[in-house]
């Protein structure tokens, strides 16, 4: 991920608001940059700061090795690393339910 992509990561995460579940689709990322890193770092801290679900979709070899680095793995629990994104959409909406309905 380039330079580009980091400020268009921290701009779609500051103009959301209302949701449930954050999921991070890294599934096509074949190299993460540091400053991509960053930025998707703190979308990530931010939702789970506030109460957020968090899943990142996808990421192997040296993109989930760059997350590692950053400490996210000890952010989120092992279930929330997916495989595959239909998957994590399934359970990111039984999220959605579960806390619908509490």
């Amino acid at each position: 991920m380039i330079f580009g992509i980091a400020k268009a990561i921290a701009r779609e995460h500051s103009a959301i608001d209302n949701y449930d579940v954050l999921l991070v689709d890294l599934a096509e990322v074949p190299v993460m940059g540091v400053t991509s890193s960053l930025a998707i770092e703190n979308a990530i801290k931010e939702a789970l700061n506030v109460g957020r679900e968090v899943m990142v979709v996808g990421a192997t070899g040296k993109v989930k090795l760059r997350l590692e680095k950053l400490g996210i793995a000890g952010l989120i629990p092992e279930a929330h690393w997916i495989g595959d994104r239909l998957t994590a959409l399934k359970e990111g909406l039984a999220i959605v339910w579960e806390r619908q309905r509490l």
